[in-house]
């Protein structure tokens, strides 16, 4: 396949370690970061902007009493300032890692697989996919794209108890998105398109 990143040695080097005997690599790519972002953790984002102005509107009540006693419940009235920026900080923070983490993601195509390589302390994880059942493309005019072929459950709290939702698992932003799901297509058993956009 043409393209910069196909044969970038850096890339290949993160990437060989995973490839089984007599298996052949087809591809390799890195994500547009803040596509994964969107796509993978929209929940997050506006879980942080939430955050962020319910802590813009706590810290403006609180300043407004400014240096007042309130006696002994005085340290548990300014420990709740402290609270909210502790989970501000963290609904933040989350988004935030998670742009970093696909700033160093790498994906691959084998003959046999999909690879999803990303960092973890002390080295790589890696996630493979040996078949996909259902390939959903993405376009965009640039010729970059999505390829979604696969999700995962998770739960989140609500008003009225735990939901169940699915984040969508595959190639963010990837650069001439169509080669990369032929090679899927073409190469992965049982692999069927949904759909292109």
């Amino acid at each position: 396949m043409d393209g910069d990143l196909t044969f970038d040695p850096a890339l290949r080097e993160i990437v060989s370690p995973e490839i089984r005997h007599g298996e052949k690599l087809l591809w390799i790519g890195k994500p547009t970061p803040l596509r994964v972002v969107i796509q993978r953790h929209v929940d997050d984002l506006f879980s942080a902007v939430f955050v962020v102005f319910v802590m813009a509107i706590s810290f403006s009540a609180f300043s407004s009493f400014g240096g007042r006693s309130f006696g002994t419940s005085g340290f548990l009235f300014w420990l709740l300032p402290l609270i909210f920026a502790a989970v501000g900080l963290y609904a933040v923070g989350r988004p935030l890692f998670m742009f970093w983490e696909a700033t160093r993601t790498v994906y691959a195509v084998t003959d046999y697989r999909a690879l999803i390589l990303k960092p973890k302390f002390g080295g790589m994880s890696a996630a493979s996919y040996p078949k996909l059942e259902r390939v959903e493309r993405t376009s965009f005019a640039d010729g970059k794209g999505d390829l979604v072929f696969s999700s995962e459950a998770y739960r989140v709290s609500g008003r009225w108890g735990y939901r169940t939702r699915y984040r969508k698992i595959g190639f963010f932003g990837i650069p001439d998105v169509r080669r990369v799901e032929e090679l899927l297509l073409e190469n992965i058993p049982g692999s069927t398109r949904i759909g292109a956009g």
